[in-house]
C-alpha cells in the first residue's frame, strides 16, 4: 500500500507546562529543514498564501549528525502508519528521535502581500540620470521627467521612451515644415539619438494615443523626421538632408501604430527606413506632411518609441 504524505501531520508543543504553545502542520506544507547551529534544527512551513514560512526551531543534542536525523524523520513520514507524527512535545516530553531535546520556537508567518513594482531603469554609459536628451527650446521648454522622455535597459535592450503632446504647438502649410512653438527661433528637435544613452538604435515605432486636432484645417499627418542638423527652426524644413523615419500619408487613427526600422526588406518598415549607417548623433523632428494645413493644435499626443542594441555594459543591471 502507497502512505498518502499529503494526509499527514507534524505536532509540535513548545510549552512545558500545558499544551498552549502547540501546533500540528500538514507534511505537504513542509518546505524543508536544516540546521544553522551545531545544536538545532529548524523545520519550515508555507503556512498560506502571499505569507513567509512558520518557522519551528528545535534544540538537538550538541554535534549530533544531522543527515541521520533528517532521514530518520523523512523515513517516518513515508512509512510510519501513524497520521499525526510528534516531532516535539515539551509538555509530554516526547521526541521523534533522541537527538531533538526540545522545542526551542516556534514563529508565525507574517503576512507577505505582493508588491508590484516599476522595473528599475539601468543606463546604457551614460549615468546622468535615465532620460531622454531634453527636447529643443523651439519645440518644448520644459525637459523630459521620468513620464515622458525616459532609457532604460530591458534585458539587454535599450527602450527609449518619448511622449509627445502637440497642444500648443504650431504647423505650417508647407510640406515637411518642423512642428514647434509658433514664433520661436530656437532648436525644434524633440530629442537628440547618441550611442552612449539610447544604444545603436535599429527600429521604432509612433503610436496616436490622441488624435491631433486644432485651428485652422491642422490635423495629424505628419513625418518623424532625423536629421545631422540640431538648429533646425519652428517653420524650417526639417527633411533637407535628412531622412523621414516615418513617410506615409493619411491621418493617424486612435490607437494606430506606425513603424520604422533599418531592415532592407520593405515589408519590415512599411512607414520608413533607419539610413544604412543609423540616426546615432542625430536629431528627431516632427514635420507636417504635404496633406496638413497651418494652424495650432488643440489636442494631440503620441508616443515614440525607440529600440537600441547597446555597445558596452551587456551585462551591467546595477
Amino acid at each position: 500500500m502507497i502512505m498518502d504524505t499529503t494526509k499527514k501531520y507534524l505536532y509540535f508543543n513548545s510549552d512545558t507546562g500545558d499544551t498552549d504553545g502547540s501546533v500540528m502542520m500538514p507534511v505537504s506544507t513542509c518546505v524543508g529543514f536544516e540546521t544553522t547551529g551545531a545544536s538545532d534544527v529548524k523545520f519550515y512551513f508555507k503556512s498560506a498564501p502571499d505569507t513567509d514560512t512558520l518557522d519551528i526551531q528545535l534544540d538537538r543534542t550538541a554535534d549530533s549528525n544531522p543527515r541521520e536525523l533528517f532521514e530518520y524523520i523523512v523515513n517516518q513520514i513515508n512509512f510510519a502508519k501513524d497520521s499525526v507524527l510528534t516531532i516535539g512535545d515539551d509538555f509530554t516530553e516526547e521526541y521523534i528521535h533522541p537527538d531533538i531535546t526540545s522545542v526551542a520556537n516556534i514563529s508565525s508567518a507574517a503576512q507577505s502581500s505582493i508588491t508590484f513594482s516599476k522595473p528599475a531603469t539601468f543606463l546604457v554609459n551614460d549615468f546622468s540620470a535615465g532620460l531622454a536628451e531634453d527636447a529643443g527650446d523651439g519645440f518644448d521648454t520644459g525637459t523630459y521627467s521620468a513620464n515622458t522622455g525616459s532609457v532604460g535597459m530591458i534585458n539587454g535592450e535599450v527602450i527609449t521612451t518619448l511622449f509627445i503632446e502637440l497642444s500648443g504647438k504650431t504647423a505650417v502649410s508647407t510640406a515637411d515644415r518642423t512642428i514647434g512653438i509658433d514664433g520661436s527661433s530656437s532648436d525644434a528637435y524633440i530629442t537628440r539619438i547618441t550611442t552612449a544613452k539610447n544604444g545603436i538604435v535599429y527600429r521604432g515605432e509612433m503610436i496616436c494615443l490622441e488624435v491631433g486636432a486644432g485651428s485652422g484645417s491642422v490635423g495629424n499627418v505628419f513625418d518623424l523626421v532625423a536629421n545631422t542638423s540640431g538648429t533646425i527652426q519652428p517653420g524650417a524644413d526639417a527633411s533637407s538632408s535628412g531622412t523621414k523615419l516615418i513617410d506615409q500619408g493619411g491621418s493617424y487613427t486612435l490607437a494606430e501604430m506606425r513603424n520604422f526600422d533599418s531592415s532592407l526588406i520593405a515589408d519590415d518598415n512599411p512607414a520608413g527606413t533607419i539610413p544604412s549607417g543609423g540616426i546615432q548623433d542625430q536629431y528627431l523632428y516632427l514635420a507636417v506632411a504635404s496633406a496638413s494645413t497651418a494652424g495650432t493644435y488643440t489636442s494631440g499626443k503620441y508616443l515614440i518609441r525607440l529600440y537600441g542594441a547597446p555597445t558596452v555594459n551587456l551585462n551591467d543591471i546595477s
